[in-house]
């Protein structure tokens, strides 16, 4: 093995959380195109693949994996009915912070303002993106459980507690 294959290796935990980041990426660039062909309606986005198509594409991935860096620590992972509770908070904030990060950076100022409403109105407009994204964030929940679990096991004993 190499000295770069040693300083890559990940636990089946990290991995899962790669493939979350990586996933929330790439669905969020998808919803970031479909926000914006939903303003320009008299003009595909998609079909004329210009500067301005890749940079929203690009700006979708950046909000969406900036949304969950910045929650999955707090939000996702946790067992029981409490821990599906901070999924579905989890998944507001990865959605908001996305929206707001995305936004700003295809539209600044006006993107900023209003990319999570029309984020809002886009999943009232096509149920099936809303159920897309919630099947993701159930997805990402549970990959993230798999690192949760890794990381909790550092700290299991198998000695009786000292009460």
């Amino acid at each position: 093995m190499s000295w770069f294959q040693t300083r890559i290796r990940r636990s089946g935990g990290e991995r899962n959380v790669l493939f979350a980041v990586l996933a929330v990426a790439i669905f969020s660039a998808i919803l970031a195109i479909d926000v914006v062909e939903s303003l320009a309606a008299d003009q595909p986005v998609i079909q004329n693949m210009t500067f301005f198509t890749f940079w929203a594409l690009l700006a979708g991935a950046v909000g969406g994996t900036c949304g969950l860096l910045t929650s999955y620590h707090k939000y996702f992972g946790y067992a029981g009915a409490r821990g599906w509770l901070w999924a579905f908070l989890g998944g507001v904030m990865v959605s908001g912070i996305g929206a707001v990060v995305g936004g700003t950076m295809i539209l600044p100022y006006y993107g900023t303002m209003f990319a999570p409403l029309k984020l809002i109105i886009v999943m009232f407009e096509q149920p099936v993106l809303a159920v897309l994204w919630v099947g993701m964030v159930i997805c990402v929940h549970k990959l993230i459980a798999r690192w949760r679990e890794e990381r909790d096991s550092i700290f299991k004993t198998d000695a009786e507690p000292l009460y």
